[in-house]
């Protein structure tokens, strides 16, 4: 019986460990993807709706702001979307 508590508790813990390392890709993923995203709504300012573009820019906005009020943060943000528009 002590041997099957360990091995829940094993089980357990890399569960645990899955799951940090998944929201903290995850987390990563979703801080690198606003430079293709915001390349792509400068590249095809006419063919993305309105309403798409408004969502999209929203869904970035916790990124967006914060970097937009910092010179140095906006600068790096600036120039890693630039590197995206280069690139599409």
């Amino acid at each position: 019986m002590f041997t099957f508590f360990l091995i829940d508790r094993r089980i357990l813990f890399r569960g645990v460990c899955y799951c940090g390392l998944l929201t903290l890709l995850l987390a990563l993923t979703y801080v690198l993807s606003i430079g293709p995203a915001y390349a792509y709504l400068i590249n095809h300012f006419g063919t993305v709706s309105e309403q798409t573009s408004d969502r999209i820019l929203s869904f970035y906005s916790p990124i967006y702001y914060p970097c937009n009020g910092s010179k140095p943060f906006y600068n790096q943000l600036y120039s890693y979307i630039t590197f995206w528009r280069k690139l599409m």
